[in-house]
Protein backbone atom coordinates (compact mmCIF):
# COMPACT_ATOMS: atom_id res chain seq x y z
CA UNK A 1 0.00 0.00 0.00
CA UNK A 2 1.44 3.84 -0.70
CA UNK A 3 1.74 6.15 1.65
CA UNK A 4 -0.51 9.10 1.21
CA UNK A 5 1.02 11.68 -0.62
CA UNK A 6 2.83 14.93 0.90
CA UNK A 7 0.96 18.46 0.61
CA UNK A 8 3.11 21.30 0.69
CA UNK A 9 1.71 24.29 1.07
CA UNK A 10 2.41 27.12 -1.23
CA UNK A 11 2.38 30.80 0.17
CA UNK A 12 0.04 33.36 -1.95
CA UNK A 13 2.69 35.45 -4.20
CA UNK A 14 3.06 38.51 -2.94
CA UNK A 15 0.99 38.93 -0.21
CA UNK A 16 3.59 38.92 2.68
CA UNK A 17 3.78 42.53 4.38
CA UNK A 18 2.34 43.99 0.99
CA UNK A 19 1.61 47.77 1.68
CA UNK A 20 -1.50 49.42 0.08
CA UNK A 21 -0.82 52.82 -1.04
CA UNK A 22 -3.73 55.64 -0.78
CA UNK A 23 -3.56 56.47 -4.16
CA UNK A 24 -4.22 52.47 -4.40
CA UNK A 25 -7.10 52.70 -2.39
CA UNK A 26 -8.60 55.91 -4.02
CA UNK A 27 -8.62 53.94 -7.14
CA UNK A 28 -10.11 50.46 -5.73
CA UNK A 29 -12.93 53.03 -3.75
CA UNK A 30 -13.90 54.11 -7.53
CA UNK A 31 -13.75 51.13 -9.21
CA UNK A 32 -15.66 49.56 -6.56
CA UNK A 33 -18.10 52.43 -6.72
CA UNK A 34 -18.36 52.91 -9.91
CA UNK A 35 -17.97 49.12 -11.39
CA UNK A 36 -19.29 47.32 -8.14
CA UNK A 37 -15.37 45.41 -8.93
CA UNK A 38 -15.54 42.18 -6.20
CA UNK A 39 -13.09 42.50 -3.40
CA UNK A 40 -11.68 39.38 -4.65
CA UNK A 41 -10.58 40.82 -8.06
CA UNK A 42 -9.47 44.14 -6.57
CA UNK A 43 -7.30 42.01 -3.89
CA UNK A 44 -6.02 39.92 -7.08
CA UNK A 45 -5.32 42.94 -9.29
CA UNK A 46 -3.13 44.80 -5.93
CA UNK A 47 -1.73 41.54 -4.70
CA UNK A 48 -2.84 41.87 -1.05
CA UNK A 49 -5.58 40.00 1.02
CA UNK A 50 -9.18 39.94 0.65
CA UNK A 51 -10.11 41.56 4.30
CA UNK A 52 -7.26 44.12 3.60
CA UNK A 53 -8.60 45.18 0.42
CA UNK A 54 -12.33 45.23 1.99
CA UNK A 55 -11.00 47.24 4.90
CA UNK A 56 -8.99 50.05 3.04
CA UNK A 57 -12.63 50.51 0.68
CA UNK A 58 -15.12 50.27 3.52
CA UNK A 59 -12.87 52.53 5.86
CA UNK A 60 -12.04 50.83 8.64
CA UNK A 61 -8.29 51.57 7.45
CA UNK A 62 -7.38 54.74 5.37
CA UNK A 63 -9.67 56.57 7.78
CA UNK A 64 -7.70 59.84 6.34
CA UNK A 65 -8.23 59.15 3.21
CA UNK A 66 -11.67 61.61 2.50
CA UNK A 67 -11.70 61.89 -0.87
CA UNK A 68 -13.07 59.51 -2.50
CA UNK A 69 -15.14 58.35 0.91
CA UNK A 70 -15.11 55.26 1.98
CA UNK A 71 -17.75 52.67 0.21
CA UNK A 72 -20.81 51.28 1.99
CA UNK A 73 -20.37 48.06 3.15
CA UNK A 74 -23.05 45.56 2.24
CA UNK A 75 -25.62 45.24 5.44
CA UNK A 76 -25.61 41.67 6.95
CA UNK A 77 -28.78 39.62 6.52
CA UNK A 78 -31.52 39.63 8.98
CA UNK A 79 -32.76 36.81 10.43
CA UNK A 80 -36.06 35.74 9.31
CA UNK A 81 -38.45 35.27 12.39
CA UNK A 82 -41.23 33.28 13.43
CA UNK A 83 -43.73 35.71 12.48
CA UNK A 84 -42.75 36.42 9.25
CA UNK A 85 -41.96 32.80 8.51
CA UNK A 86 -45.98 32.15 9.59
CA UNK A 87 -47.22 34.47 6.82
CA UNK A 88 -44.88 33.01 4.67
CA UNK A 89 -46.71 30.18 4.75
CA UNK A 90 -50.15 31.29 5.19
CA UNK A 91 -49.56 33.22 1.76
CA UNK A 92 -48.67 30.32 0.28
CA UNK A 93 -51.50 28.14 1.61
CA UNK A 94 -53.92 30.96 -0.66
CA UNK A 95 -52.31 30.19 -3.72
CA UNK A 96 -49.58 32.66 -3.90
CA UNK A 97 -46.47 32.31 -6.02
CA UNK A 98 -42.45 32.41 -4.43
CA UNK A 99 -41.78 35.62 -6.20
CA UNK A 100 -45.07 37.81 -4.87
CA UNK A 101 -44.77 36.16 -0.94
CA UNK A 102 -41.35 37.94 -1.22
CA UNK A 103 -42.05 40.98 -2.51
CA UNK A 104 -44.79 41.37 0.31
CA UNK A 105 -42.69 40.32 2.94
CA UNK A 106 -39.45 42.23 1.55
CA UNK A 107 -37.66 39.01 0.94
CA UNK A 108 -35.71 37.25 -1.91
CA UNK A 109 -38.41 34.31 -2.99
CA UNK A 110 -36.03 31.90 -2.49
CA UNK A 111 -35.81 32.67 0.70
CA UNK A 112 -39.10 32.76 1.39
CA UNK A 113 -38.96 29.26 -0.21
CA UNK A 114 -36.36 28.31 2.50
CA UNK A 115 -38.25 29.17 5.31
CA UNK A 116 -41.30 28.04 4.23
CA UNK A 117 -39.54 24.69 4.09
CA UNK A 118 -37.84 24.78 7.25
CA UNK A 119 -40.96 26.36 9.01
CA UNK A 120 -43.39 24.39 8.16
CA UNK A 121 -44.43 22.56 11.56
CA UNK A 122 -43.99 25.72 13.40
CA UNK A 123 -48.13 26.12 15.23
CA UNK A 124 -50.25 28.97 14.36
CA UNK A 125 -50.29 31.71 16.57
CA UNK A 126 -52.56 31.87 19.14
CA UNK A 127 -55.75 34.24 17.86
CA UNK A 128 -57.07 36.89 20.43
CA UNK A 129 -60.75 36.48 19.64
Amino acid sequence: MDPPPVRIAVARQGTARRRLTTAQVAAARHERAALGTSYRTLATNLAVSEESIRAAVTGQTFTTLADPPPVAAVPPRRAVGQDVARRIIRLRAQGMTWPDIGARVGVHNSTALRVARRWSSIPEAPSDT
